[in-house]
């Protein structure tokens, strides 16, 4: 009777042999694929890659799996940078290690260059805001010239409206009395009105 539960323990035991050793295929597959394209090896790009979580192949649940990504892990593989001859101090022997922002080259330029290039530069924005203003100026003065104009010509418009109303009004009297003339010299000519 003692002999069951061992049987039982062994297959549980078994089985998760199995299971690690799947991991650990999984994981050697998805670091393959990933270094075949050139990538660093890290925990999120064999999640992307497998779908494996960091848990499961962790230290404390499975240490072939672990060993296999420690081994390939691009954080664990950064090389140190080797002691420079010379007697140079550590700091100027990591210098490299850090990606800096490129130096400012006007830091290197003397002050009295520097006060010089700012009062060019200074002179270059007043020069510019004198054309500006210059600018505007005649802007504005066009825009008033152009009103002025438009004022202009609607007198103008206007006065040529009312000529030709006058014109109009004229040539209707006009009519009128030549109308009134020619019933006059018909009636003159049926002797009507004889002219005296």
């Amino acid at each position: 009777m003692t002999d069951a539960p061992h049987d039982r323990y062994a297959a549980l035991r078994a089985r998760a042999a199995t299971r690690k050793q799947a991991t650990v295929q999984r994981l050697t597959t998805a670091i393959e694929a990933i270094e075949i394209r050139g990538e660093g090896v890290t925990v999120e790009a064999i999640k992307k890659e497998c779908g494996l979580d960091h848990r499961i192949y962790s230290r404390d649940r499975n240490d072939v799996a672990y060993a296999v990504f420690r081994q390939h892990a691009a954080y664990f593989n950064k090389q140190e940078p080797q002691c420079l001859v010379g007697g140079k101090s550590r700091k100027r022997r990591l210098r490299g290690r850090h990606n800096r922002a490129p130096r400012d080259l006007l830091l290197d330029q003397p002050r009295s260059e520097l006060i010089a290039l700012v009062h060019m530069v200074e002179g270059e924005r007043d020069v510019a805001r004198a054309k500006d203003e210059v600018s505007r100026r005649q802007h504005a003065q066009a825009c008033a010239e152009r009103d002025q104009a438009e004022t202009y010509h609607r007198a103008l418009l206007a006065i040529h409206m009312q000529c030709e109303d006058r014109i109009f009004d004229l040539e209707r009297r006009l009519a009128r009395m030549e109308e009134g003339q020619r019933a006059l010299g018909v009636a003159w000519i049926d002797g009507e009105h004889a002219p005296s």
